[in-house]
């Protein structure tokens, strides 16, 4: 059976979703949509995985972000461009083999049906501005309808109150955060002792990535990591500094006696 919604589609050169029916509960499952909805939810985690980018940065790649560099001996590296978001200039960060199978793999998914990636503004809502039309990666196709563009809002995995893994932000509850998806660089995180354990772990994943930078000679990248390193230390001996102090007995509160009492 084909629907308005189907003709629609088929009018306008594209295929129409796969439908199928759960015979036991009668619920028509739209396969299509779901498949959709996996390979979003996976390109996603994984770039954030592999690169290592804020939530933000990973929403304004295009595909004019991905570079490449060819070494004197020939080898070509692939590069991704990320765009001024924190500091006031951009970043290029060396692709891994896993990290460029997860980018090809959007791209070939914009280009299954023979088409360019269209061309879409996107709002940021920290800078209250439109971009100019650009082939953004982070888009849904959404059939004759047109595409809608990623936002941290539709990530899955994005902190919106103010506890964080690491412990509480300080700033009021509802307020826009100025260090967007980078926690342990922001004056405001006050971190659980609990925590301290993980803050080791991200110590020691973050010195592995240092060292690789080093021996790469990515300059950038370390210095960024350096950066990271201060500041995951100062919260780690401050966090450790208020465990030690001893609590404060503040006695149990009582109503003052008047002289009419008296």
């Amino acid at each position: 059976m084909i629907s308005e919604s189907d003709q629609k589609l088929l009018r306008h050169g594209d295929a129409v979703p796969t439908r199928v029916l759960n015979l036991d509960s009668g619920e028509l499952v739209h396969i299509s949509t779901d498949e959709e909805a996996a390979f979003r939810d996976w390109a996603a985690v994984e770039t954030l995985r592999h690169s290592g980018v804020r939530i933000e940065e990973m929403c304004e790649l295009t595909h004019l972000s991905i570079r490449q560099y060819q070494r004197a001996n020939g080898e070509v590296i692939a590069l991704l461009v990320i765009a001024p978001s924190k500091t006031d200039r951009e970043r290029v960060i060396p692709m891994s083999a896993e990290l460029f199978h997860v980018i090809a793999s959007i791209i070939r998914r914009h280009g299954r049906r023979g088409k360019p990636i269209p061309l879409f503004s996107r709002y940021d809502p920290h800078d209250k501005a439109w971009s100019a039309p650009m082939p953004f990666l982070f888009q849904r196709q959404n059939g004759a309808s047109g595409s809608k563009i990623f936002n941290p809002g539709t990530i899955p995995g994005g902190c919106s109150s103010p506890r964080t893994t690491s412990g509480v932000c300080g700033r009021p509850y509802g307020t826009p955060r100025q260090h967007e998806h980078a926690c342990i660089r922001c004056p405001m995180l006050h971190v659980n002792p609990k925590t301290l354990a993980g803050l080791t772990e991200l110590e020691a994943d973050l010195l592995q990535r240092r060292a690789q930078a080093e021996a790469e000679g990515w300059i950038g990248e370390i210095e960024g990591i350096d950066l990271t390193l201060t500041f995951l230390r100062a919260k780690r001996d401050e966090t450790r500094r208020r465990a030690q102090r001893p609590p404060v007995d503040l006695g149990i509160p009582t109503t003052r006696r008047t002289k009419e009492d008296q």
